[in-house]
């Protein structure tokens, strides 16, 4: 990845993200494959300069309003970052979310998103994916409340790519 790319990551917290993050180094130890932190990405490709971005950021933390992610099934792609993952449902709410991003950050809105968790980034043979996925089935369908986003440095190999900031939703408690 370049040095200055970012990424918008939605985190799952407690035992979802400790459950994820266990499934993640066991399959990453496993394949001989970069271990990460167990995110959603809301937005990546992010390029430019970082005071900029951060500024952005803040403005769409005001724009968006706490919500939930629904992981559904584990699937595969023939793609070195989503080699192995737990498809998002594509809710109204999650695709309001990516476009506002799109909108505020200043990318193209004719981009298609698709949420996802990865599980593992690699190369494997169908095969072996599929094999794998048997061996998990233990973690679908689960729910988790988002209520802030993570600009995250995408700067190295996955293993040590880091949170610069994190961007807790802002919600009037005063209406106008």
């Amino acid at each position: 990845m370049d040095p200055e790319s970012y990424a918008l990551w939605l985190i799952p917290q407690g035992t979802l993200y400790e459950e994820t993050e266990k499934i993640i180094a066991e399959l990453a130890k496993e394949f001989s494959a970069p271990a990460f932190h167990p995110h959603v990405t809301l937005l990546g490709g992010i390029s430019g300069n970082e005071e900029e971005i951060v500024r952005l950021c803040s403005r769409l933390a005001k724009a968006l309003r706490p919500f939930s992610i629904k992981l559904t099934t584990i699937d595969y792609l023939d793609d070195f970052y989503r080699c192995l993952y737990i498809r998002v449902e594509e809710s109204k709410v999650i695709k309001e979310a990516n476009a506002k991003a799109k909108e505020i950050l200043g990318q193209n809105a004719a981009c298609p998103y698709m949420p996802h968790l990865s599980l593992l980034y690699g190369n494997l043979s169908p095969s072996t994916k599929q094999r794998i996925i048997s061996s998990l089935d233990e973690i679908f369908e689960r729910e988790f409340s988002v209520d802030r986003f993570f600009l995250v440095s995408l700067a190295g190999e996955p293993e040590v790519w880091n949170a610069v900031k994190e961007f807790p939703f802002v919600t009037d408690s005063v209406s106008p």
